[in-house]
């Protein structure tokens, strides 16, 4: 069908099936004239459609349609926008969920096992342990306060962090025995065998070590003031670290051949008391 702009009088052609009832607004292409388009009965020689002057009215109309049209865009845009953003949401939330639930089982379990360790924990305090085989035991953290453990056999064993205060370890056998960060303030070691122990960090104020066997023993940052160092055998012995020491205490051993001291204190020990750093076949070595 055909239509023609009454305004430039411009001709158009348009299929008349897009016009309903009530007619449709059309703009000119060529003028920007706005156009009312409604169907007409008469003669198939006759138009089919015509275009005249828009009203104030049709105007109004034609502007608000335009708005609500591009009202519901705007709101059909939000709604996409709404709806990615609430998917986003959604998944940060899920994410931070999921973090903090495997954070809590993280710490539940970390929880359980030290309920665990805690429940390991022995307490031995002021036990007669004298005819108890203890070798390669695991006794870390055990409360062993005063108890007595003389001529005990503790090879490799696992004394890490136990409390023995006072304990009575006179000859009892430490070879390689862990007793690192170990409590022994006022313990008895006298004679007692620790070569190759790992007492790092240990707690050793007051303690007797009278002849102890030390050899290769680890003492690196181990407190040891006032520790009775009397005929100790400290060869190649690691003291490291270790605080408490005096010259007076390391004067009394009976070798220092092969141990590492304190820079400070080594040069100090060496010059009064060389003879401590020489070989000596009467050194317990065998």
């Amino acid at each position: 069908m055909e239509i023609k702009c009454p305004n430039c009088k411009t001709l158009y052609r348009i299929d008349r099936n897009r016009i309903d009832e009530k007619g449709i607004l059309a703009r000119c292409g060529k003028c920007s004239h706005i156009l009312l388009l409604r169907r007409v009965s008469g003669t198939r020689g006759e138009r089919e459609a015509t275009g005249h002057e828009q009203t104030e009215e049709e105007e109004a109309d034609y502007s608000k349609s335009i708005l609500v049209s591009s009202t519901e865009k705007v709101r059909a845009i939000a709604k996409v926008v709404g709806e990615k953003s609430r998917t986003i949401v959604r998944v940060m939330t899920a994410a931070v969920l999921l973090v903090l639930f495997f954070f809590t089982g993280y710490l539940v379990t970390q929880n359980l096992l030290s309920a665990k360790r805690l429940e390991r924990k022995v307490d031995l305090q002021g036990a007669d342990l004298r005819t108890v085989d203890l070798r390669k035991e695991k006794l870390s953290g055990a409360n062993l306060w005063r108890s007595d453990l003389s001529g005990v056999q503790l090879q490799k064993a696992n004394l890490q962090g136990a409390y023995l205060c006072e304990a009575n370890l006179q000859g009892a056998n430490l070879l390689q025995s862990n007793l690192e960060r170990v409590a022994l303030p006022k313990a008895n070691l006298q004679g007692a065998i620790l070569r190759n122990a790992n007492l790092e960090g240990a707690d050793l104020p007051d303690a007797n070590l009278k002849e102890a066997d030390l050899r290769d023993a680890n003492l690196k940052g181990a407190f040891m003031r006032g520790a009775n160092l009397q005929g100790a055998n400290l060869k190649r012995a690691d003291l490291r670290e270790s605080w408490g020491l005096t010259v007076e205490q390391l004067s009394k051993v009976k070798t220092l051949y092969g141990a590492k001291l304190r820079p400070k204190l080594l040069e100090q020990v060496k010059e009064e008391y060389p003879h401590l750093f020489e070989m000596s076949s009467d050194d317990g070595e065998r």
